[in-house]
Formats: C-alpha cells, sequence, structure tokens
C-alpha cells in the first residue's frame, strides 16, 4: 500500500475554502480556478505522476490526429455538429489502428 503525501496548501487558500465551507456558499471545486487547481494537484508527487503518464498516453493521439489526418478545424457549425464531427475522425483514427494491426472481424 503506497503512503499517500500530505497536500500542502497556502494559508490563503486554506482561508478561501473554510470561509466557503462556513457559509455553505460553494464546494471545493466551485472554489479553486482552473489554474490553482492544477497548480494545487502538481505540488503533490502522485499528482506529477499521473500528469507525466498524460504525456504518452493521451497527447499523442491529437498529435496524429492533426499530423497524419491532416484535421487541424472542423467544417460544421454548431456544438451537436462539431460533436459528431469528432467522433467520426475519432472512429477513423481507431479503424486504422485496427486495420494496420492486423485485426480481422470474427465472423458470425
Amino acid at each position: 500500500m503506497t503512503r499517500r503525501l500530505r497536500r500542502n496548501h497556502t494559508a490563503a487558500f486554506k482561508a478561501k475554502v473554510a470561509l466557503a465551507a462556513i457559509k455553505g456558499e460553494k464546494t471545493l471545486l466551485e472554489l479553486v480556478q482552473p489554474k490553482e487547481a492544477m497548480r494545487e494537484k502538481l505540488r503533490t508527487e502522485a499528482g506529477r505522476a499521473v500528469y507525466k503518464m498524460r504525456k504518452a498516453i493521451v497527447e499523442p493521439v491529437f498529435g496524429q490526429i492533426k499530423e497524419q489526418r491532416s484535421f487541424r478545424r472542423f467544417s460544421l457549425h454548431g456544438k451537436q455538429k462539431v460533436s459528431h464531427e469528432w467522433k467520426l475522425v475519432c472512429a477513423v483514427s481507431n479503424l486504422l489502428k485496427l486495420f494496420r494491426s492486423g485485426w480481422v472481424p470474427a465472423m458470425a
């Protein structure tokens, strides 16, 4: 079992959270700005380890889609249409990976 490191929050951050908790206004996630949340996360050893894995797992996929597929911008407008177009781009990327790996679908 790994030991969790204690988080070292700044005094200002602790005060901000305590005041909001006493008033019952906001949750911790609502209080923290995205930059502040990432800064707090990267202060821990575990947070840095998780973020390092992102480079090897997530980022290469976006690079491959941009470079090999030349997908730089969406052709359609509107959130729903863009969502559908992105799903199509991802499906093509996944199908090409399966094809190149030699995968053959089982015949029914």
